[in-house]
């Protein structure tokens, strides 16, 4: 099993979430609905820590002003200072001249875990199950296989029994795929999954 972490930047209702295809814009509004753009001008083909260690001076502050202009609304009413202000606050983080989480933004890693060609990705929004064999698109999800929770606040939330049938349900439904692409398959799977849950301590 191998472990990754991807980097969520919040404003208010606004962020910008990462996984292996980049880094995208989107809106979480508080009765649980969400708006996603799927347009070049609020996605990067690279996940932002990867991108704040890549990209030039002159890419980040041009990347910091473009993402967040469809959301300028909604940062408006969400976010204190408004667009501006969270253009600010993502330049410095990109520039390394501010910490993590700084002024309004809310900062946080979000853990996804990989089986072979299977991962159990987390982001703000909660854990699910998807197929991933090029590390930069998903080929299937599994709408059944899924938490409210991201794993790295359900590993000190839910309990012990909770993590031990989770970790057997949450992979069922890609047995085959882990038969074949994970030492060990399924089983082995399940008990890494297990372990790793059972490892948190508060």
């Amino acid at each position: 099993m191998d472990i990754t972490q991807f980097t969520t930047l919040r404003f208010g209702t606004v962020e910008i979430y990462s996984d292996w295809s980049g880094s995208s814009v989107r809106i979480c509004r508080p009765d649980g609905s969400r708006l996603q753009w799927t347009t070049p001008d609020t996605h990067t083909d690279t996940p932002l820590e990867q991108g704040r260690s890549a990209w030039t001076r002159d890419e980040k502050i041009s990347l910091s002003e473009r993402l967040l202009r469809r959301a300028t609304d909604e940062l408006e009413t969400s976010y204190p200072g408004g667009y501006t202000a969270a253009v600010n606050d993502v330049r410095h983080w990109l520039l390394h001249e501010r910490p993590c989480s700084t002024g309004g933004m809310m900062c946080r890693k979000y853990t996804t875990l990989i089986f072979g060609d299977v991962e159990i990705h987390s982001d703000s929004t909660g854990s699910f199950l998807r197929i991933s064999r090029d590390r930069s698109r998903t080929t299937a999800e599994y709408p059944g296989a899924q938490t409210d929770t991201s794993l790295d606040d359900g590993r000190l939330e839910w309990s012990r029994e909770m993590k031990v049938d989770l970790s057997e349900l949450f992979l069922q439904r890609a047995e085959a795929t882990l038969e074949s692409t994970y030492p060990g398959g399924y089983r082995s799977a399940v008990d890494h999954f297990r372990d790793w849950l059972l490892s948190a301590t508060r």
